[in-house]
């Protein structure tokens, strides 16, 4: 069967699709596109005496037997065939190897925990050496917090969606792809779901400089204390829709939950908001289950 256009195999068992909150939608997503083969650890296809293998055509994207990395340069595939398939994950629950060297490697893995160690740490200390006064630093941390909400929703639809001004190279390709796409390709992918530290410094560099332009360091402080104690509690929060949710008592986590699986799965360019859908509404993204909206990425 095909898939947006594309013969694929499903490459993991129906309780771990299940698991993200699929069975409600399952006449309408990839679940019933697809015919499933399971993958070993490894991420090699074994083949079975009793059962011809099935080729999976997303291996002409990309294979799991080499590192994604160089693939992107030597199979040289179009900005086209690239949004074919990046959302059309790969129901792995390891994680893909991306490059030759374990330094490498190690900096693209981040372990759920990792985000609140740091960055709660940071953000308290950021709020304790701010020399503003108490009242009016709880005042500028919860405007941080605020602002997190629309740094959620910007990043992720105009930094990580920005398919449509993708440059058909493959080094932007692998890029976009790093950045974000990865969580598309591989959303089980336990280790490739909080965003790394290192990612993390580079985006949050440019937005410090540039409220410090208008903003004295000071109160500024406090701000990005609130910023940071925010993404901390997205990167946790968004973890657990991915891993867990399903399990909540809390009808507004499952309602998340949900919420983003259609992002994951159906409407990849609508639904922007993890912790909230509160932007959704506001720049006319929110996704109404039952009820599709088409803003399609263009090729180039």
């Amino acid at each position: 069967r095909r898939v947006h256009g594309v013969s694929v195999v499903l490459t993991a068992s129906d309780k771990n699709f299940q698991s993200f909150g699929f069975s409600e939608m399952a006449t309408s997503t990839i679940a019933d596109e697809v015919k499933e083969q399971a993958l070993p650890a490894t991420g090699d296809v074994q083949e079975s005496k009793a059962v011809k293998p099935i080729r999976d055509r997303r291996d002409e994207f990309l294979t799991l037997d080499q590192p994604i990395f160089t693939q992107f340069f030597t199979k040289r595939f179009s900005k086209k065939l690239y949004l074919e398939h990046i959302h059309i994950p790969r129901q792995i629950t390891y994680s893909a190897r991306f490059f030759e060297t374990d330094f490498c490697e190690a900096l693209t893995k981040t372990y759920w925990w990792m985000t609140p160690a740091i960055w709660w740490p940071v953000a308290a200390i950021m709020f304790y050496f701010s020399s503003v006064a108490v009242f009016d630093k709880w005042l500028i941390f919860a405007g941080g917090l605020f602002v997190w909400t629309i740094f959620e929703y910007v990043f992720h639809r105009f930094v990580f969606h920005c398919e449509e001004i993708i440059p058909d190279r493959p080094v932007f390709l692998m890029l976009h792809f790093f950045t974000h796409a990865v969580h598309h390709y591989f959303p089980f992918d336990p280790l490739r779901l909080a965003i790394p530290p290192a990612l993390f410094i580079i985006l949050a560099t440019p937005p410090w400089f540039l409220f410090n332009v208008f903003v004295p360091t000071q109160p500024l402080l406090p701000l990005f204390a609130g910023i940071f104690f925010g993404f901390a509690a997205y990167d946790v929060m968004h973890f657990y829709l991915h891993h867990g949710a399903e399990k909540s008592v809390i009808p507004y986590i499952r309602q998340m939950r949900t919420y983003h699986a259609i992002h994951h799965y159906k409407e990849p360019n609508n639904g922007f908001g993890v912790t909230s859908t509160f932007w959704d509404h506001i720049f006319d993204t929110l996704i109404v289950p039952g009820s599709k909206k088409v803003r399609a990425p263009k090729a180039q």
